[in-house]
Order: C-alpha cells, then structure tokens, then sequence
C-alpha cells in the first residue's frame, strides 16, 4: 500500500503533477492523511524523494495471513482465536438486532463489563477511526444516530492468552508476518494504544495467576541478598483483584485507584511509572516493582531484575506499556497494613454529626483555617478514621452505586507539578489553572518517597522525582459527533494544554494520563531518559514490533504506526 511507487517514479510524478489537486488526493488516498496534517510532508518535493517506507501488514491487503495460517496458529494456542468486534455491534442492523443488545445498553457505561469485552476499550472514541477526510467509522451504542455500525480501531483477529506459550506463540506469528500487533491488557487507556485498525490483538485479560512469598528473592540475586514479602501479580490481574488478594495475605501493595477497580495491576499503570494516593509513603509503582517477567520480540521469556536483564528492568520500569515486550507477570514487595483517616472540606453541605481525626485535623488546620477566612465560614470538614486501606478501598471507591468513570468520549492532558514552583508561586499556579475554561483536576501522588529515589534509578521521566502533584485537563464530545467537531475540540485540548505549560515549563506529563497531541512527547513523557531508553528498545526490539501511540521509536513511524517515516 505504502510501496505503490519507487523513489524515481514519485520524481517523475511530481514533476508531471505538480500543482494538480488530483495528483495529491491519490497521495493521500495511499499515505496517512495525518502526515499531511502534521506537515510531514509540507517540504513537497523533499518529503516525495525520501525511500519508500516499510510498512506493516493490515487486515485486508494481500499480504494478510490466510486462514490455513490463522488455523495453524490456533493449534498453538489454548483458546479458540478471538475475533473482537465493537461492543454495540450487538445492536447492529437496527432491524434486527442480536439477543445480547439488551446487555450493551444497560451495560455500555460498566468498566467491569467493558474491561470483559475483548473489543471494547474503556472510551469508546478509541474504538473509532477518524480518517484524513473527517469521516469516523465507529459502532455507535445510539442506533438512531443513523450511521453503520463499523470496525473502526478495533482489531478484527487476536489471541486470548491464558498462558505465557499462548503469548510466546502470538509474538512470534506477529513478527513473522509483519503484522501491526496491538497488545491490549484491561482497563483504559488514554493513548489508545490499546486498539490499532486492521491490526492483530494480543488479549492479556486472562493472565490471572497470584501468589504470595514472605522471603521472595529476585532470580540471580546472590544468596546473600535481601529478601522481600512479596506479591506476584499476573498481567491480567485487575487492581480490584489484587487488592482482595493482598488483603487475604494481611498485606498493603501501592496500586491505582479507579472505580470499578479494572486497571490492570501487572500492565501500562505500572510501565508508565504507576502513581497512587500513597506515593507520597511508599513510592510509585516503579518503586515498588521487584520482578518483571516478559516476552520479548524474538519470542524469548525473561525474567529481569536488577540481576537479569537490568537493562530491560530499568526500561520497563517508566519507559511506557507495549514498547519492549509483553509483560506476563510482576512481582511487587508488600507493606504492613496501616490505618489511615480520610478527610474532606466542602463549602456546599453541612453535617451534625462529623467524626474526627486529631492528627489529621491538626495537620489540615492552616488549610481548613484559610479556607473559612476566604469563604466567609462556610466550609465544612470531614474526618473519617478507617482502620485499614482496603476497608476505605471498598467503602468509599468499590462501593455499588458510585458512577462510572468509562462508556464516554474523552481525551486528557496532564502535567506535573514542581514542588519548587507550588512552595514559591502558588499565586501565579492558581490563577492559571482559574483561566482554563475546562475540567481540571489535581492529584498530590508526588513528593515525600518519591522525591527521595534517585531519578536515575529507573527509566520513569525524571521530572517525577521533582514533582509534588499532577494537574489533568480533560475534554470530549457526544457519541456520533463529526470529525470536525472532534478535531475542534482537540484543539481546544491542545490550547488548554499550552496554559498549563505556562507554569510548568521544565515538567513533563504522566504517560497513562496524557495527550496524543504533545508538542514533543519524547520530552513530555521521557524528558532526558528517552535516548537510553532508545537504545535499550533497539537492543531487545530491532525491529520494532512493538509500536505504540507516542511511545518510544514511535516517532520513527507514521501516525498511524503503520509505515516507517524513513
């Protein structure tokens, strides 16, 4: 597709063509229209001479696998071959819809069910495709809008993997032919590098196994070594079930906090760094991370650590999901249950009865005093003592009727925020974050712990170890919207996004909580860590059959990660 001519040839073209408006519409109707957008090849004559580049195999073309090499790769595998579709396709045609529509509706904003679907994502709009010209194909939950229900970004083949050979097995397949392989785990993702049109899934869903270990020792350590309690997580394992599992062990492990509790414990939470309400105790998720097994591009099962591998461990650890290889499991050191008080101020509602916290209460009293000054007395606060996390975990987060955090359209932005710059202008950080007419949102998951590990330690953006908290903007659209209304609101993102850089010019952004449309996401994300991580990625994927949306080498390839730039 991306081959169709050589490097004479498009010469010629362009000599022959050169400001005919048809000689382009056949460029784009065979090169990613995004290049266009993003003026890839705005140098016209330089951007044709370049070699033509190499491409992936889609679903569809000529090179795709038959089904006597699908049939063979099943007999590999312990489960049937999947083949995902969106999830409202069961209500498609409208004259006629399947027996399981009536589940879709009432389960279409339900994270556990989304997470259950192999295709489905958590946002639906990264189940679609906008294409160059503003069309979308997607499958929409609203059939009245009028429009066909289409595959969209949605793989249309994969494997269920249920075991570390059904992973070993789809890797190879992947990379003997060449096909775009989209490695997709639980819970969302905000990059959508979890979805990837005419690609081939690979489904981590599945990979459920746990267990615990009082004295684990990492593989290769010398006999002399520390030892930790440990807990193993399979990738799979989704935090609301690693938090049962560790609380059946009288154990604590830092892990994300989202409702319904589908973000996978074992995959891109932890590879993009992995933040927590209790990283300021404890440290983040790559802090916290002892062992990591993995399938590798050439096939190969490794378990890396600061003994093995530790090349590999650090890379994983901070340098982004889908980038190096298939994580099957990961082994975190544990912590002693503790106590803690959760505590709120709101200047809306008032309670007779509010229980207290002395200690909290003492360490929130300049805030909460400040507060009733600036709103004339009419804050409330609540303190609520809990005798453990995971009591708060099930009260407050994982209890029923709490909302739903997927089933719409979103888009985010974040940055981090640098303690020096909120200890010295909280002023200046307020009133920027006032003028930003969007949702905006804060996170203290930095500081204390955080700050104290060294920056070099791990592959994690070193801006982290700088930084105090995070703020996140957010926009979105209503199901069906037009391609141009969703590249305006886009831009709005992208304006909102400048705001914010105005005070935090020397921080970068959390890569599970960011934007696809970063100015330079190798800085954002990976800041002065993304040239070894770089060469790390080359040594153990040389051919980059692990391609992801604004992750490392990604830059390399198109927009759509189908063909090489060069």
């Amino acid at each position: 597709m991306c081959e169709f001519f050589n490097r004479t040839a498009r010469l010629d073209i362009f000599r022959e063509f050169q400001g005919n408006g048809e000689f382009w519409h056949r460029l784009v109707r065979h090169f990613s229209a995004h290049d266009f957008e993003s003026h890839e090849f705005s140098g016209g004559l330089v951007g044709l001479t370049q070699a033509a580049p190499k491409c992936r195999c889609l679903y569809g073309q000529t090179c795709w696998p038959d089904e006597a090499s699908f049939a063979a790769l099943s007999q590999q595998l312990s489960q049937p071959l999947l083949r995902p579709v969106p999830p409202a396709s069961a209500c498609y045609p409208v004259s006629s819809p399947s027996s399981n529509c009536a589940e879709v509706l009432a389960k279409f904003t339900d994270a556990s069910w989304r997470a259950d679907q192999p295709g489905a994502l958590e946002n639906p709009n990264f189940e679609t495709y906008l294409h160059w010209n503003g069309s979308v194909d997607g499958c929409y939950r609203d059939t009245t809008l009028g429009f066909p229900c289409k595959q969209g970004s949605v793989p249309p083949i994969g494997v269920d993997a249920r075991t570390v050979e059904d992973v070993q097995a789809a890797v190879v397949f992947a990379r003997k032919n060449n096909l775009r392989l989209v490695v997709k785990n639980t819970g969302h993702d905000y990059l959508g590098r979890s979805a990837g049109r005419g690609g081939f899934m690979l489904w981590t869903h599945h990979l459920k196994d746990t267990s615990h270990s009082a004295s684990f020792v990492p593989q290769g350590a010398p006999t002399s070594s520390k030892t930790y309690n440990a807990i193993t997580l399979g990738a799979g394992v989704q935090w609301h079930e690693a938090y049962d599992y560790v609380n059946q062990q009288g154990r604590f492990v830092v892990g994300g906090i989202s409702i319904g509790g589908t973000v996978g414990a074992a995959g891109g939470w932890l590879l993009g760094g992995g933040h927590s309400a209790f990283s300021p105790r404890h440290g983040l998720g790559v802090d916290n991370v002892i062992q990591l097994t993995v399938v590798v591009a050439d096939g190969q099962h490794l378990t890396v650590n600061a003994y093995q591998h530790s090349d590999l461990f650090w890379a994983l650890r901070g340098g982004g999901g889908g980038t190096y290889g298939v994580v099957t499991s990961a082994t975190y050191q544990s912590h002693p249950e503790f106590p803690l008080t959760m505590s709120a101020i709101s200047t809306n509602f008032s309670s007779p009865d509010i229980a207290q916290s002395e200690v909290a209460e003492a360490a929130l009293a300049p805030f909460i005093a400040r507060t009733n000054t600036t709103t004339g007395g009419a804050a409330q606060t609540l303190f609520f003592a809990l005798p453990s996390f995971y009591t708060w975990y099930n009260a407050v987060i994982n209890a029923p009727n709490q909302g739903t955090q997927v089933g719409s359209q979103v888009e985010i932005a974040s940055r981090l925020l640098p303690y020096k710059l909120a200890t010295e202008q909280p002023a200046e950080i307020a009133k920027t974050l006032l003028s930003i007419d969007a949702s905006v949102s804060g996170n203290l998951v930095a500081g204390g712990v955080v700050h104290s590990i060294d920056p070099s330690s791990t592959g994690l953006n070193p801006s982290w170890r700088r930084a105090i908290g995070q703020f996140t903007v957010g926009m979105g659209w209503p199901e069906g919207a037009s391609g141009s209304e969703i590249r305006h609101q886009r831009s709005i993102l992208k304006q909102n996004t400048d705001v914010l850089d105005k005070i935090t010019t020397d921080s970068g952004s959390y890569l599970n909580e960011g934007s696809l449309y970063e100015r330079d996401f190798r800085k954002t994300y990976f800041g002065s860590h993304y040239s070894k991580l770089r060469s790390i990625k080359q040594k153990y994927d040389a051919g980059s059959l692990f391609v992801v949306p604004s992750g490392v080498g990604s830059d390399e390839w198109d927009v759509d990660r189908q063909c090489r730039r060069q």
